[in-house]
């Protein structure tokens, strides 16, 4: 069988178009799979399981590899075939630890921009103070979130550069749009009924072959989410965060990415 990586996409509701393109001509393989539309966290991991199973049918599992929440897909699916005696190396880009301080981050930084409107500034403040207060409910929740991405300029701040966020503008119009009911209905799922059991339970089976890559710029993420927190579950060595990414540090750096990820063949 060929080697090759399971590849676990941001979103949910979105798709490995940027990766399919960027990753064209490189030197290692990845199985690109756009995963299906769904309503809950379960029926997502479902979906993930049935593919992984096709994978491993008639490919030799290099390791699986996450993007932002396509991590919490990775990790789940490494516990459970952890479970039945497959241990594979996990490469997580750009985890999450938590949804809403990662939206609460994420208000923050678009509300230092200079070119943002003052009005919208004021009112990304004043529903970041709701949800604090909200205890983060809901619907407070995405009301914040939808806010944020009325800023026109919130797709730069996920990237570390002005060249880097273009390169990926100019093809964007040939990417797919995200599933938006998709992303919202799973990440309330899984924000209510999941996520509590993240990071130290799923990593307990697979945290010795876990490795790590993050990009200190990631809107998403503060220090208390970002190389400190990993590093305190597995080795230190095994996190890589680059000064000079965001949130696509995968895309961003690609050939440094692609070392760091064969690193694991022979372990």
């Amino acid at each position: 069988m060929n080697g090759a990586y399971f590849f676990l996409h941001y979103g949910p509701g979105g798709n490995c178009d940027a990766e399919r393109a960027y990753f064209k001509n490189a030197s290692v393989r990845l199985h690109f799979w756009d995963q299906p539309a769904a309503r809950t966290f379960d029926e997502l991991n479902e979906a993930v399981t049935s593919e992984f199973a096709r994978f491993v049918a008639t490919h030799k599992c290099l390791g699986i590899v996450g993007h932002s929440f396509g991590c919490d897909l990775a990790m789940n699916l490494a516990n459970q075939q952890a479970k039945i005696g497959l241990r594979v190396p996990v490469i997580l880009v750009a985890p999450i630890p938590n949804l809403i301080s990662a939206f609460e981050n994420l208000a923050r930084c678009s509300a230092k921009q200079k070119d943002m409107k003052a009005d919208l500034r004021q009112t990304i403040i004043e529903k970041l103070r709701a949800l604090s207060t909200s205890r983060g409910e809901r619907q407070v929740l995405w009301d914040l979130v939808f806010t944020i991405y009325g800023y026109p300029n919130v797709g730069r701040l996920f990237w570390y550069s002005d060249q880097a966020f273009l390169t990926f503008a100019q093809n964007a119009r040939a990417y797919r749009a995200v599933d938006l009911t998709t992303w919202q209905n799973v990440l309330s799922d899984y924000i209510s009924n999941h996520e509590p059991a993240l990071s130290r339970t799923k990593l307990a089976l697979t945290g010795d072959m876990t490795k790590v890559c993050l990009g200190s710029a990631d809107p998403y993420l503060d220090d208390a989410m970002g190389a400190s927190f990993w590093s305190q579950l597995i080795k230190k060595d095994n996190v890589l965060n680059f000064t000079d990414a965001a949130h696509y540090a995968h895309l961003e750096k690609i050939g440094d990415f692609i070392k760091f990820l064969t690193a694991t063949d022979d372990k």
